[in-house]
């Protein structure tokens, strides 16, 4: 049996199981008001396995922890409102590094880490593409003039490899007037997709469950009668034979009485 552990919530100690879920407990304690959404109103947990997100809490001063995911130990200190991410401090303009890079993907949640991922595959092979054509520009530029049919097409080439890159760019990052959607974008729309299927197909679970336990329910309720042996007339008995009996009687007591008779008259004759 697991020991008791104490925690504090947002000033209050509670006492709970040790390695129970921090979510659990605060649910059991009458908390159901975990964190502030965006636009101020409260949120608390759904799926209770991680996925949703509404369960976060701080905890040890770390912000925007899961806490269906974290066991509860002696001594957690954990704070509900307003769960905000402390920024850190500013650093000068001047102490700033300067880094410049082909495409830059503004945050790591899913939709985030897919586009990344996408777009680094893309560039990977448009990088592949424009490192061999220049490799061979710059040796045919060795033995060939620099108007040959040759050295023209592949500069053209390196060009049009160029020109992907940067539409590759905005299309990944950012949105042209009148332009397709970006992937970020369509990422994100298909993330809300996905945790919208994954809801509606559990739910669709439990209705399923819900229907076959009503099912199971109704059939135990029905009386069967089954027939194992169907019916028949009733046999008739082959014994007792009374009226053979009662001539075998007659006859036995007739056959006494005949062998009486006889041995009485043969005593008879002798005395006399």
């Amino acid at each position: 049996m697991p020991r008791d552990v104490t925690i504090t919530v947002d000033g209050r100690s509670l006492t709970a199981p040790e390695g129970a879920t921090l979510a659990s407990v605060l649910m059991d304690a009458g908390i159901t008001h975990f964190r502030t959404s965006v636009t101020g109103e409260p949120r608390a947990p759904v799926c209770g396995m991680g996925v949703c997100f509404e369960c976060r809490v701080t905890v040890g001063g770390r912000p925007h922890q899961r806490s269906c995911l974290i066991p509860c130990v002696d001594g957690l200190r954990v704070e509900t409102r307003p769960n905000a991410i402390v920024a850190p401090p500013a650093e000068p303009a001047a102490d700033r590094p300067v880094r410049d890079c082909d495409v830059a993907v503004i945050g790591g949640g899913p939709a985030g880490i897919a586009a990344a991922t996408a777009a680094g595959s893309i560039e990977t092979r448009l990088q592949e593409q424009l490192i061999a054509a220049n490799a061979r520009l710059t040796t045919l530029e060795t033995y060939m003039r620099d108007d040959a049919p040759t050295l023209r097409v592949l500069r053209a080439t390196i060009r049009s490899l160029e020109q992907q890159r940067q539409l590759l760019a905005r299309r990944v990052t950012g949105r042209e007037d009148d332009g397709p959607v970006t992937l970020s974008g369509a990422l994100a729309g298909y993330e809300q997709l996905e945790s919208r299927r994954k809801f509606a197909e559990a739910a669709y679970q439990l209705a399923l469950r819900g229907v076959d336990e009503a099912r199971a329910s109704a059939d135990r309720q029905h009386v069967f009668v089954a027939s194992f042996v169907p019916p028949a007339m009733p046999q008739e008995a082959s014994y007792p034979r009374r009226w053979r009996s009662l001539g075998v009687v007659a006859l036995m007591a007739f056959a006494t009485w005949a062998i009486g008779g006889l041995a009485a008259q043969s005593v008879r004759d002798h005395l006399w």
